[in-house]
């Protein structure tokens, strides 16, 4: 019963609908593909355990402190293929909405020089990840448009029109009412 209420109450829709909506008012082309990869991880990043994770993969796991962003990137020469390319897509995303999200807190703490760091780190980070994989979509794409992307998701999280649409969404699942994204 709990599996199908999550599954109701997925976000995912919730989220594509934004980027797909924003992207276009701003004239920003975001594929499909990566529409659907930005919907899913930002769900993915409500859940605290998300944020606060523990790792399964290897060396990482030796520790439950947060391994910074930058040292993340600059990784270990020993690291096999799998390591590699989930340190990149996690340093791509984690950057990713640090631009998006807390763009202004990082711009008044810590200057234009942050925000450059972590948007050049994250952009570097979704390419290094697009090298590794024979199949670099959607990474290439979002390390080419990291900037408009952080933009779009920016927006999405400013929005007037989105605001309240999420809990609202999430009450009518929970009322057993049909729930309608346009």
């Amino acid at each position: 019963m709990i599996e199908e209420i999550i599954k109701a109450a997925s976000v995912v829709p919730y989220f594509k609908h934004g980027i797909q909506r924003i992207s276009l008012a701003k004239n920003i082309p975001v594929s499909p593909l990566v529409v659907d990869y930005l919907a899913a991880t930002l769900s993915d990043y409500l859940k605290s355990e998300s944020l606060f994770r523990s790792f399964r993969y290897g060396p990482m796991e030796e520790t439950q402190d947060l391994e910074p962003l930058t040292m993340m990137a600059a990784g270990q020469s020993d690291d096999n293929l799998a390591l590699k390319k989930l340190k990149a897509q996690i340093v791509g995303n984690e950057c990713l909405l640090l631009i998006s999200f807390f763009y202004e807190f990082l711009l008044q703490k810590r200057g234009t020089a942050m925000v450059r760091h972590y948007g050049n780190l994250g952009s570097e980070a979704y390419q290094l990840r697009a090298e590794l994989a024979q199949e670099n979509q959607p990474f290439i794409e979002l390390a080419r448009k990291f900037w408009d992307i952080s933009e779009v998701i920016r927006d999405l999280d400013q929005n007037k029109q989105f605001q309240n649409q999420l809990i609202d969404r999430h009450q009518a699942v929970l009322l057993g009412k049909p729930v309608v994204f346009h």
